[in-house]
């Protein structure tokens, strides 16, 4: 059956679905990671657990954090307990990860973290690099 709602170059055939695939791929494509990545954007309350903590019953520590969008990565300042921090983030939108290397600002002592992205929520884990006891802290951070 001929198709008449369809411009000529996009029927079906297997050079209008090449067609139709060359000229709308990049639109969704360019699209679809970079709005999900720029939700992340954005100011958070962090509550967390140290590496030697319970993260079921110990006292969280708390806090604030954001993450700003820098070209591709994003740009994170924290501020927990007192405790200033700065660092880098990568988000990843096929698994809806963020992998971030962060320093405590005052001493420099570096750390990487890895948080699942979920709506307004990061839920992850971190590690101080050289910890001797090779434990990780937990975060979970919600947007305000």
């Amino acid at each position: 059956m001929k198709s008449v709602c369809a411009p000529p170059v996009f029927r079906r055939t297997a050079v209008g679905y090449m067609l139709a695939a060359t000229v709308l791929a990049p639109a969704v494509l360019s699209a679809g990671p970079a709005r999900a990545a720029d939700v992340l954007a954005g100011t958070y309350t962090v509550q967390g657990w140290e590496p030697n903590e319970t993260w079921t019953t110990d006292n969280p520590y708390r806090g604030v954090a954001s993450l700003k969008k820098q070209g591709e990565v994003f740009v994170y300042e924290g501020d927990m307990d007192g405790y200033r921090y700065a660092g880098v983030g990568i988000y990843h939108p096929g698994t809806k990860a963020l992998a971030l290397h962060f320093k405590e600002v005052r001493t420099g002592k570096v750390g990487v973290a890895h948080f699942r992205v979920a709506g307004g929520r990061l839920d992850g884990t971190w590690a101080w690099m050289g910890d001797p006891t090779g434990k990780m802290g937990k975060e979970i951070w919600v947007r305000k």
